[in-house]
């Protein structure tokens, strides 16, 4: 079964620098890992054809991509101790059949540094679209990936700014969307009925 990643049309594309340091510590395991890393972002694109260093290289043309052309969505700590992350979205692909959903990380929230983090605290948080066939043949995504644009991103007034470009709905339906779900204690995709206030098919 094929799966397909894509950045697709994003409503709201996250436009958005990311920084190599903070790139390099999100995705790196150890010092060695996160040097190699940030290296490797210097690195050209077609760079990925050269062993062992090339899925690194790819790696960041990628999460470069994802930022700048990544749908923003909605983002909330949950719970901060464990760096879990409540991010909402829609994984309709027609625009015609809503499918909203949370979606809870992990994160790397120990990268941010421009505020607090605590329980309750609100990001914004770029994200790409997964579809296998059988989930396209519906109309849908079948999972989204979001990533904390504060977590990347250097700049305090441009993860501010992508955090307010996120419009009012889309915030009102994480809230109610968690409200509606309840305690949740791992990460994971849930699938929330918000019909009675969100979306129709006109």
């Amino acid at each position: 079964m094929g799966v397909v990643r894509e950045i697709v049309g994003a409503s709201t594309p996250g436009e958005l620098t990311i920084s190599r340091s903070r790139f390099a510590n999100y995705i790196g395991r150890d010092f060695i890992d996160r040097s190699i890393y940030w290296g490797c972002s210097f690195l050209p694109r077609f760079a990925h054809k050269v062993p062992y260093i090339g899925n690194k290289a790819y790696r960041w043309a990628q999460v470069v991509e994802f930022f700048w052309g990544g749908c923003l969505v909605p983002a909330i700590v949950i719970d901060a101790d464990r760096s879990y992350v409540a991010v909402f979205s829609n994984l309709t692909a027609d625009g015609r059949h809503p499918v909203p959903v949370i979606k809870v990380i992990s994160e790397g929230l120990h990268l941010i540094t421009s505020t607090p983090v605590k329980n309750g605290s609100k990001f914004a948080a770029t994200s790409t679209y997964l579809a296998t066939p059988e989930s396209w043949k519906l109309g849908q995504w079948s999972d989204f990936h979001p990533m904390v644009v504060d977590c990347l991103v250097d700049d305090p007034e441009d993860c501010e700014h992508a955090k307010q470009r996120i419009d009012r709905d889309s915030w009102d339906a994480l809230r109610i969307s968690l409200e509606r779900l309840g305690p949740i204690r791992k990460p994971g995709l849930y699938h929330v009925d918000l019909s009675d206030l969100m979306w129709t098919d006109d």
